[in-house]
């Protein structure tokens, strides 16, 4: 399953999630949270996420994914930040996301990056198939 994760105060984000669905063929691919405290207990539930697309409006959104770095270690994330402060950037990098920008101008990015992502994931699998 995959997951997407947009902080309720980033606003709506309707056309992005349907453009979400459409890179990852359906809305039934994957489930969207707006709070930490609901997406927090999913990831607790050791369901092995495919790929994560994270959209954090605030510090502690962060401070809580990286406390669960063990849960989310194995995803292929996807990971925009509040801001670009150093000691951000710094957390944020230790959870080893494929991609990693702002909410404030990377929004644009995201389903770029992911249909990238689905394809490497379809390759992969090609391959295993193979061997």
């Amino acid at each position: 399953m995959d997951y997407l994760f947009a902080s309720e105060s980033l606003g709506p984000l309707l056309e992005l999630r349907r453009e979400i669905a459409e890179a990852l063929g359906g809305s039934d691919r994957f489930e969207t949270y707006r709070k930490m405290a609901d997406f927090s207990a999913r990831l607790r539930r050791h369901n092995r996420p495919g790929i994560m697309i994270l959209l954090l409006a605030n510090q502690s959104d962060l401070v809580e994914i990286s406390s669960q770095r063990d849960l989310v270690a194995d995803a292929e994330t996807i990971l925009l930040l509040p801001d670009g402060a150093e000691q951000t950037f710094a957390l944020a990098h230790s959870l080893r996301p494929n991609f990693l920008g702002s909410t404030d101008c990377d929004l644009d990015t995201v389903v770029s990056v992911l249909r990238r992502l689905v394809e490497k994931r379809a390759r992969q699998s090609g391959q295993s198939e193979v061997n």
